[in-house]
């Protein structure tokens, strides 16, 4: 099924594993693929969403109060709960009505809308209610057709496997390097070199994205998430580190945000922001392992 989606629905797809890890659940369950597609700026799904006035913020706020949190996540694959695999099942079903060749965006929300129990449905259900979301949906889809997905390539072999594996750990390094030297800049005043900066970090991320929706669509799990300790270290963080995760992800997109839009004097608060958030995670979780936290790499001067 994977191999049909399009760039818009595999990144999706990440960000719902992303959103369930961040929030310390153990499995993809169809509230974080609403959560994936508020992750999108363009294309159907987020005009169908933006028109009822949903933000990624408020969503995850709403999921994060529904759903307890279910203990450590698994620490590479997290798997998709049987409702989140119906949904997938019916954006495919809603696709072939439509008569498209290809998932997107748009298919994966009406995948949402036909489940009427859980989470997700509730939300949705008070946003608008499923046949007026469904109606939007249907209306954005006609009017932002999706690019079909690029065709399917061999399934890699085994070096090819370690040669991604690779590639995801130059992207991590080039991905600190971009947002060292973002908040550097910040902290120059240099508000050209940090848009820069974050034009860089966006570049590195949309080809992790891509790196990890290809290994998915081939059945292999995506390249683990950069983190610092040993895997039992990491997996003895309680319940309120890992809660800190989403308030560290706002700050950093709302210091993007800020950058984006010219405004340094909130980009550089946020960034403050997200540093305070990062040192305060990190205590917490020596503290449980009785050990001091590394020091965190000071920006190139």
């Amino acid at each position: 099924m994977f191999e049909r989606f399009t760039d818009s629905a595999r990144r999706v797809v990440v960000h719902a594993q992303e959103e369930s890890r961040a929030l310390g659940h153990g499995k993809i369950g169809a509230e974080h693929l609403l959560l994936g597609l508020a992750h999108e700026d363009s294309g159907p799904a987020a005009a169908a969403l933006g028109s009822l006035g949903l933000t990624l913020a408020g969503l995850r706020e709403a999921v994060a109060a529904a759903v307890e949190d279910g203990g450590p996540p698994p620490r590479a694959h997290i798997p998709f709960t049987l409702r989140a695999k119906r949904v997938l099942e019916h954006s495919l079903t809603g696709a072939r009505q439509l008569q498209h060749p290809y998932i997107g965006s748009g298919h994966l929300l009406l995948g949402l809308l036909a489940e009427d129990d859980g989470v997700a449905a509730e939300i949705l259900g008070r946003a608008g209610g499923t046949a007026e979301i469904r109606a939007r949906a249907l209306d954005a889809i006609a009017a932002m057709p999706e690019s079909p997905p690029s065709p399917p390539m061999p399934s890699p072999s085994r070096p090819t496997i370690a040669q991604a594996n690779a590639a995801a750990r130059g992207l991590a390094v080039a991905l600190d390097a971009a947002r060292l030297a973002k908040d550097a800049a910040i902290e120059a005043g240099d508000l050209a070199g940090a848009r820069v900066a974050l034009e860089r970090e966006k570049a590195v991320t949309e080809q992790r994205l891509r790196l990890a929706a290809d290994l998915a669509a081939d059945g292999e799990p995506p390249p683990p998430r950069e983190s610092w300790g040993s895997p039992s270290a990491i997996g003895r963080a309680n319940k309120k580190a890992r809660a800190m995760d989403p308030a560290i992800l706002e700050a950093r997109l709302a210091k993007d945000a800020a950058l984006d839009r010219g405004d340094f004097a909130q980009a550089k608060a946020m960034r403050d922001r997200e540093k305070a958030l990062r040192a305060e995670q990190l205590r917490l979780v020596a503290n449980l392992m009785g050990r001091q936290p590394p020091a965190s790499p000071e920006p190139p001067r």
